[in-house]
């Protein structure tokens, strides 16, 4: 392959350290010579996010992340429960619920474990080329300016080439 792209912060979904560490090797072992793995990390000290001054969502009940209206007029609602933070493991237990709302009752319901790892820049680069990955940047956001902490950015986009 040319290129993988992991999108939506999805690599923070593998809460086990040595099974994350074998997703990037197996990622390397499928790329041709020169490609590429491209893949965004929440920044959890960002707004809205579980180490910020100000998260979303409920510690220990329910908060709304987002809702949004159908066609249909139906409404789609996210809403999280932080469960506990382990700031030394750099873990987030969580539960998810989406909901599906018609004429402001829940028709339909779906819960599920939302646990995440979440990884410092200089961490996941290290990791990166401990796979063997080169010429590893990381953009903010999903821009072209690399990430620092004078940006007002949630997401640490990675781009790592093998080699």
């Amino acid at each position: 392959m040319k290129a993988i792209f992991i999108p939506c912060g999805t690599f923070c979904l593998i809460t086990d350290r040595g099974e994350a560490f074998e997703a990037l090797r197996r990622f390397y072992a499928h790329l041709e010579p020169g490609g590429i793995l491209v893949f965004n990390l929440f920044w959890v000290f960002g707004d809205g996010e579980p180490l910020s001054g100000r998260p979303l969502g409920g510690e220990g009940e329910w908060g709304a992340l987002w809702s949004h209206t159908q066609p249909d007029g139906g409404v789609i609602a996210q809403h999280v429960k932080r469960e506990s933070i382990n700031r030394i493991e750099q873990l987030l237990l969580a539960k998810r619920r989406y909901q599906l709302i018609r004429d402001e009752q829940v028709v339909a319901e779906e819960v599920f474990d939302s646990n995440e790892r979440w990884y410092f820049k200089h961490e996941m680069a290290l990791l990166l080329e401990k796979t063997g990955f080169r010429d590893i940047q990381v953009k903010a956001g999903w821009t072209d300016d690399d990430f620092t902490d004078r940006q007002q950015h949630n997401v640490m986009v990675f781009i790592a080439r093998k080699a």
